[in-house]
């Protein structure tokens, strides 16, 4: 469980550390703020796990083995 004032990144975690990283090295405040979506407290590791599924099957070329095992896993 995270802690209370934190946040957990579900999708953009390289585009999170891009932003840190262009922050760091140029001092340029327009990278200080990250926008974000903050999603529900309340969701379930389930959902989290999903969540990630989605984003990640826009982004990468997922084998279909391991395809067939997260939907396998979601249905259970």
């Amino acid at each position: 469980m995270d802690k209370p004032e934190t946040y957990r990144i579900v999708d953009g975690e390289r585009r999170f550390w891009a932003y840190l990283f262009l922050h760091e090295t140029t001092h340029d405040e327009k990278y200080a703020v990250i926008n974000a979506i903050i999603h529900d407290p309340e969701a379930t590791a389930d959902d989290i796990q999903r969540a990630q599924w989605v984003a990640n099957l826009c982004c990468v070329d997922i084998p279909a083995v391991d395809f067939a095992e997260a939907l396998q896993q979601i249905r259970e």
